[in-house]
């Protein structure tokens, strides 16, 4: 399935009806591949889904983001919805530099991997330091996708631009 060049946009609306700042997605690449989906979008938080689209046989994934660090923080990095269910899933994530987030989310031992279609693969939180437009960033050298067999997969990757309306 083909996304359209439309972006999907979350925002909120503050009590004195200002809009507050936007995230808004690429279109999601062709084939196996990584995209950036907003979840809650405020002044001071920027969630966002790493969702998976045409993955198969799924048992891990690599990514890199990048951000402009003097707009976010990061706070906290979560496994999604694709490895729910599964207690000993891990997710790896530290900053390389201001700026570059490193990740892994992996299931752990002998078990078959699953489909990833249009599902988040990790969730993002961000701390929102400026309300300066920027870009966040999948990295495309360095994502991947790991088959429960052990064979790594390049995934095509999309980011978003953050700010106001």
């Amino acid at each position: 399935m083909t996304q359209p060049a439309a972006y999907d946009v979350a925002h909120h609306r503050s009590a004195d009806g200002a809009g507050d700042p936007a995230f808004r997605h690429d279109a999601v690449p062709a084939g196996p591949s990584l995209s950036l989906r907003p979840g809650l979008t405020s002044r001071t938080e920027l969630e966002l889904d790493v969702v998976g689209h045409r993955i198969v046989d799924l048992y891990g994934v690599a990514l890199r983001v990048s951000y402009a660090p003097h707009v976010f923080r990061l706070e906290k990095v979560e496994r999604g919805p694709a490895f729910d269910g599964m207690a000993d899933a891990l997710v790896v994530a530290r900053e390389a530099r201001p700026g570059l987030l490193l990740v892994a989310v992996t299931r752990r031992g002998s078990q078959g991997g699953t489909n990833a279609d249009d599902v988040a693969l990790a969730k993002i939180q961000l701390r929102v330091e400026s309300l300066a437009a920027a870009r966040v960033d999948l990295v495309a050298a360095r994502a991947f996708a790991l088959s429960a067999h052990g064979t790594q997969q390049s995934l095509a990757v999309s980011g978003g631009d953050f700010g106001a309306e």
